[in-house]
């Protein structure tokens, strides 16, 4: 053997132009499109609600010369919000800082994973508060079978379901409901994938060779809607330092709802996001880094966030459970 050996002359270290980190995108996460987000001033606070049924009433009469006109009114209501703070940190001892070797960084990995935990968080809240049964005013079942009453055949049976016909069915339930249609569906990337394969949808592009994929814009203007957004983001279920169970943070669920552009007086919207503090702009997620007390010799760095996802109008939302069979 050849000395001095390889390993004689070179002691493996860091590489200092690559790593492996699992980090998502923002435009991984879907949770802040589906409803306007409103920066508040104060924590909580009350929204005013006017009754809608009392806004669509045939109540108009004639009025003879010289005698009172006939008239009415309309009650109103209020519904609460309250941004909870959500926040997770992490510490960093001088001595990991002062030994840490290239590509790390102590303080940009623990800034990078905190956000990524907190906009996890916010995901799954989402969907664990509005992706579920008794919240929206109507909900259509998808079924790999025959569908009865209040159900729709799940769009992965690409020769029998109907996709087009069954968004078009939940939107004039709402539009009877309330006189708007929905403007908005959001999904999560399992349903999303089946969706825009479907033949029917791609059907309705002339040229089908021209568009291997096609877009959310696409999709949405095939419905009718302004927006389609897809939730990406996936989160472990597993236990910390055991075995990983991985799963998207949305489920097999497609929700259309109506919002509009921004905070509105005049429009109504399904829902909204309310953010505190409002000199923070809006900017959700705030990180900070601290030193520790009690002769710790270590910083923290924490990430918090002031939240409110808060259904203002239910009849504004149409759920279809289990668009799909499975991811």
């Amino acid at each position: 053997m050849a000395q001095p050996s390889e390993y004689d002359v070179h002691t493996n270290r860091p590489l200092t132009n690559i790593a492996s980190k699992f980090l998502m995108d923002e435009g991984q996460f879907a949770a802040d499109q589906a409803f306007p987000v409103v920066s508040v001033t104060n924590q909580t606070d009350n929204i005013i609600q006017y009754d809608p049924d009392e806004w669509f009433r045939d109540e108009a009469r004639l009025r003879a010369p010289g005698k009172e006109s006939q008239g009415g009114g309309y009650p109103l209501s209020e519904t609460h919000y309250q941004c909870h703070q959500w926040a997770w940190h992490k510490d960093i001892a001088d001595e990991i800082r002062l030994m840490e070797d290239a590509p790390l960084d102590s303080d940009r990995d623990a800034t990078e994973w905190i956000t990524q935990t907190l906009r996890i968080r916010r995901e799954r809240l989402f969907a664990l508060n509005f992706m579920a049964a008794g919240v929206w005013g109507t909900a259509l079942q998808g079924v790999a079978g025959v569908p009865g009453a209040l159900q729709f055949r799940q769009w992965n049976d690409y020769f029998n379901s109907t996709p087009i016909q069954d968004v078009r069915a939940a939107a004039r339930a709402m539009w009877l409901l309330t006189g708007f249609q929905p403007n908005t569906m959001v999904m999560n990337k399992c349903v999303w994938d089946f969706l825009r394969h479907h033949p029917q949808i791609i059907a309705r592009f002339v040229d089908t060779s021209a568009i291997p994929q096609l877009t959310e814009a696409q999709v949405a203007s095939v419905f009718g809607l302004e927006r389609i957004a897809i939730s990406r983001s996936v989160y472990n279920g597993g236990p910390e330092g055991g075995t990983a169970v991985m799963a998207p943070c949305w489920p097999l669920h497609a929700l259309l709802v109506y919002r509009p552009s921004g905070p509105s007086i005049t429009k109504p919207s399904a829902g909204y996001i309310f953010q505190w503090p409002a000199g923070n702009k809006g900017a959700g997620i705030v990180i900070k880094k601290y030193r520790l007390a009690n002769d710790a010799d270590a910083d923290r760095i924490r990430g918090s966030i002031y939240e409110d996802y808060n259904v203002v109008e239910a009849s504004l939302g149409s759920i279809m459970f289990n668009a799909v069979a499975a991811c």
